[in-house]
């Protein structure tokens, strides 16, 4: 989404449905830093360098997010609402079963994280890297909500009533959090399993914990 915007021209006026020049720019230096990141990595990748490859002005830069660490923290927080907007489509599409929530749900997981490598990286990384600090309280309350959201899509399912109880945290980690660790070995190139065979796989893993009986 950052990149398809980044590549719209300029918008002249607020006309209906045009895009804003100033998210245009925005969304260009995103794309910019992303890029700047993956190859130089956080502490290797320089305010200059990010204005140059966005061909921004350096006051456009410092007018959006003031340094580099604002413009990592405003990265993660457009990478990550990216990543579970991806899951939650995938959770819209599926049947209302539990089982087929819980196959949608990794599977949407590892479908975006493996077609958007570059941000999935940066996902994986920024946070530890502590360049976030500044987006800290932001980032818990966004996750908060988004536990929240996948926690009511799962009461309602059907043939699901093992999952109520669980708390919306510990729900997720059991969803993703096999997936996660496959997704580190992918990036960094020691997984052996294609994407679409591991989100299987671990599917019927995610399926088989939370509802024995039910793969």
């Amino acid at each position: 989404m950052l990149r398809r915007m980044a590549k719209r021209p300029a918008a002249k006026s607020l006309q209906p449905g045009k895009v804003p020049r100033g998210a245009i720019t925005r969304a260009r230096i995103l794309a910019a830093a992303l890029a700047c990141f993956s190859r130089h990595g956080l502490q290797g990748s320089t305010i200059e360098m990010i204005r140059e490859a966005a061909g921004a002005s350096i006051g456009s830069i410092y007018h959006f997010f003031g340094d580099r660490e604002g413009i990592a923290a405003a990265l993660y927080a457009a990478c990550l609402a990216e990543s579970r907007a991806a899951l939650l489509e995938a959770l819209g599409k599926a049947r209302g079963d539990a089982p087929s929530l819980i196959r949608a749900c990794v599977a949407g997981h590892v479908g975006w994280a493996t077609q958007h490598r570059a941000e999935a990286a940066f996902l994986a990384t920024a946070r530890r890297a502590g360049a976030l600090a500044k987006a800290d309280a932001d980032i818990r309350a966004g996750t908060r909500a988004f536990h929240a959201e996948i926690g009511a899509l799962f009461r309602t399912a059907t043939n699901g009533a093992a999952l109520v109880a669980l708390p919306p945290e510990i729900l997720l980690a059991q969803l993703i959090g096999p997936a996660q660790l496959w997704l580190r070995l992918w990036l960094d190139g020691q997984a052996r399993e294609q994407p679409a065979q591991a989100a299987q796989h671990l599917g019927d893993l995610a399926v088989a914990a939370l509802l024995p009986g039910k793969v």
